[in-house]
């Protein structure tokens, strides 16, 4: 597989989804401070990641230009969360984030219901923002400043009625909690990399992949890599049915254009 190909590749599902493109995540602002935001838990975001947007492809440049087989597989997977993003609508982008997303809720009473302390957001903000800055040295270093902040906001919280429980209960939805919804995007599109794997004749399992579902990268989206495997399988089944996104894929292949450029 080559460079036209992918090109070739990138036009036809551009023809789906006229507004997809490829950009570099070292030419985005956005980018860049998710990657700083993200760096305790994904030291690699910005250099082994790809993060899509809408219809927007944010990949690195060395990753892309590393290996033309990989690029496509990669921007197969992607094109399945281009898919479900437009099967779903905003729900993807929330779900995704569910349910750590929920912290938004405590906050916001904290600072509607304590105004005059809301001050006090900001001692766990700064701490995030100091903790990633001190990641690059050591990642523990992170969770150090983190637990401390959070602690002495919750200190000085002990004053309002309410305040401590609002921000206890915001801690409580910082930790990494299991996540049903980006374990199920996540799968869809990893299927895409198993159903390619064997429509090619390669040796990727369900089984292989399961880690990524239970690391960091993903925010422990899964704290178990038996689950992570049958939630593979299960989601496989569906791409080796070549339902869509899968069929454009798989037709892609077998395309006789596309077969005699395959080494």
């Amino acid at each position: 597989m080559d460079r036209e190909t992918i090109a070739f590749f990138e036009s036809v599902v551009r023809k789906k989804y006229p507004s997809f493109r490829v950009k570099w995540k070292e030419q985005s602002w956005l980018m860049r401070l998710v990657g700083f935001l993200v760096y305790p838990f994904c030291p690699s975001f910005m250099t082994e990641f790809t993060t899509t947007l809408g219809t927007t492809v944010y990949f690195p440049r060395k990753l892309y230009q590393k290996d033309a087989v990989l690029t496509f597989v990669t921007l197969a997977h992607e094109f399945v969360h281009i898919h479900d993003r437009k099967k779903h609508g905003v729900w993807f982008s929330l779900s995704y984030f569910l349910p750590q997303l929920l912290i938004v809720f405590p906050l916001l009473m904290f600072a509607i219901f304590q105004f005059n302390l809301s001050g006090i957001l900001l001692i766990p903000l700064g701490g995030y923002l100091l903790g990633c800055v001190l990641a690059r040295l050591h990642v523990s270093l992170f969770y150090v400043i983190l637990a401390a902040s959070i602690g002495s906001a919750g200190y000085l919280s002990l004053a309002a009625e309410w305040g401590a429980l609002w921000l206890l209960m915001a801690a409580f939805f910082m930790v990494p909690w299991p996540s049903t919804w980006r374990t199920r995007w996540e799968a869809r599109g990893y299927a895409m990399n198993l159903a390619i794997a064997q429509w090619k004749g390669g040796a990727l399992t369900a089984e292989t992949l399961a880690p990524i579902f239970t690391g960091s990268g993903y925010l422990f989206m899964l704290w178990s890599q038996t689950k992570a495997t049958k939630v593979l399988e299960a989601a496989l089944r569906i791409a080796l049915s070549k339902q869509e996104p899968y069929g454009t894929v798989y037709k892609f292949l077998r395309s006789p254009s596309i077969v005699p450029k395959e080494s």
